[in-house]
């Protein structure tokens, strides 16, 4: 599974992008995963280590903050929007 810092080692270099685009690394990162591994399509996943990858503790909460970021923008731009009738933050 792909992972953030396989796509952008450098965590400064994340945490210097703006939204659009950690939203354009996130669309990558939501299509990359294969038909037998975790979805990324909650917040949740989205933010857990499976997704992040190696990057330093010390750097976690920004990063995370960094990839919520990016999820709202692809929600406010209409490219993932909540599951129909689903409470517990599923998106498509």
């Amino acid at each position: 599974m792909t992972t953030l810092a396989d796509l952008i080692p450098d965590p400064s270099s994340l945490l210097a992008l703006e939204p659009e685009e950690i939203a354009g690394v996130a669309l990558e990162l939501l299509t990359s995963s294969g038909p037998n591994e975790p979805s990324r399509l909650h917040p949740s996943g989205f933010t857990s280590r499976d997704t992040i990858g190696k990057y330093p503790d010390r750097q976690r909460d920004e990063i995370e903050c960094a990839l919520m970021e990016g999820w709202t923008w692809l929600l406010q731009e209409g490219l993932i929007a909540p599951r129909p009738g689903d409470t517990s933050g599923w998106h498509f």
